[in-house]
């Protein structure tokens, strides 16, 4: 009967733990500056309001790359890598209803609000994401490829 010893366990479970480091920190950052910067740019460019509030309030918040996994190391559904942009605070309570349906039957922080769109119209974060969300995966898959 034939046997084997297999040594460097230690220095490969290691390796693999760095390339998942790795891997996190590429693939948000990969999220903020070539996706989620463009997807901010293009929102600004298609909120209804070209300037105040509204507009400077739209902000990259922050990318999370969250790994889920089963116990045989397999991903799971809670594998997630996100972008989050936030639009509107205490300056802006008409954000929500710019953003979802300016309309006369939109929520009472619509009233008394004109808005007047220059290009694209409601839904200017769901277009502009809309518009990108093709790059995701490829500028993603290329981070992969370099770790």
């Amino acid at each position: 009967m034939a046997s084997f010893t297999l040594s460097g366990i230690e220095q490969l479970q290691k390796r693999i733990r760095d390339i998942e480091s790795q891997m996190k920190k590429e693939l948000s950052s990969t999220l903020e500056t070539e996706v989620g910067e463009k997807i901010l740019e293009k929102a600004k460019e298609y909120c209804p309001e070209r300037s105040g509030a509204l507009v400077d309030s739209i902000i990259l918040v922050k990318s999370t790359v969250e790994q889920g996994r089963e116990s045989s190391g397999r991903f799971n559904e809670q594998a997630v890598a996100r972008v989050s942009i936030n639009v509107g605070n205490d300056k802006t309570p008409h954000a929500l209803a710019v953003h979802e349906h300016p309309s006369k039957y939109s929520p009472p922080s619509w009233d008394g609000v004109e808005v007047k769109f220059t290009k694209g119209g409601p839904k200017f974060l769901e277009r502009a994401l809309n518009e990108h969300e093709g790059e995701m995966l490829k500028a993603l898959s290329g981070v992969l490829k370099g770790i």
